[in-house]
């Protein structure tokens, strides 16, 4: 496991999939929402990102899939072009927003057809997709009147129907039941086995010891520290990643109040 204040392992970059340094970003004339963050994702790996709700996970994901743009607000740079690469992967990202949000008067077909016409790639995998998530019943319904389970599978479909070297995934489990929730890991672990690079965040700490073969934990914009999942639970004598974090936070806490004293 690394220091909080060097959480970046060195990594050839030919073994990247990602590369990002010294990462700052916010939004308008509010504080930075990450700050100064460095990572390095290895090709091929399933990499989660942990952390308190508004530790800076969704905007990372963000600043990557090309969501965010490059801006300077106030004093502080948000992103530019050596802060953050993707290393030499054919074609784009494929991303899975946390909340699906499309236009409500759309169906889910018009949807998924905007989509693939925008990306100008044919969606290889849709039909297959609509079968396995029973998805064909509501299809033709506005988006708008989508149960949110309903609404995250169409997320699921658009974000999974194109072929892809990078996947880019906030929350990929969010509001799904069991069954579908299981069939979208298994999604995950088929782009794993062929040599994919999946980013994605949770806070399932079951579902990341499932699935991840890398972890880093965001706190307040920062990473404090990046580690393989197994690792940092032999590194805690903890049986499971919650338990381990669980140590790992409680260390944190008491080395602060050490410091204060």
């Amino acid at each position: 496991m690394n220091s909080p204040h060097n959480t970046d392992t060195p990594v050839h970059t030919a073994q990247l999939a990602i590369r990002i340094k010294n990462l700052t970003h916010g939004y308008r004339r509010r504080q930075p929402v990450l700050k100064n963050v460095s990572l390095s994702v290895p090709r091929g790996s399933v990499y989660a990102l942990l952390g308190p709700n508004g530790s800076g996970k969704s905007t990372l994901l963000k600043c990557v899939s090309g969501a965010v743009y490059p801006a300077k607000v106030d004093d502080f740079r948000i992103l530019d072009g050596d802060a953050l690469k993707i290393l030499d992967l054919p074609g784009r990202p494929v991303y899975l927003p946390q909340k699906a949000s499309f236009p409500a008067h759309l169906s889910g077909t018009e949807i998924l057809n905007l989509i693939e016409s925008l990306r100008n790639i044919k969606a290889l995998h849709k039909d297959r997709l609509i079968a396995d998530l029973d998805a064909a019943g509501f299809m033709h319904r506005p988006f708008g009147e989508l149960s949110g389970g309903m609404r995250q599978k169409i997320n699921v479909i658009q974000c999974f129907m194109f072929p892809f070297e990078l996947a880019l995934l906030d929350e990929p489990t969010a509001s799904l039941d069991p069954y579908i929730a299981t069939y979208v890991k298994q999604l995950i672990q088929k782009a794993h086995a062929s040599g994919k690079t999946i980013l994605f965040s949770s806070h399932i700490m079951s579902e990341v010891e499932e699935i991840a073969t890398d972890l880093a934990l965001l706190i307040d914009g920062c990473v404090h520290l990046t580690a393989k999942p197994d690792v940092f639970k032999n590194i805690h004598a903890a049986a499971t990643l919650e338990e381990a974090l669980t140590d790992f936070w409680q260390r944190q806490q008491s080395d602060a109040g050490e410091d204060g004293k």
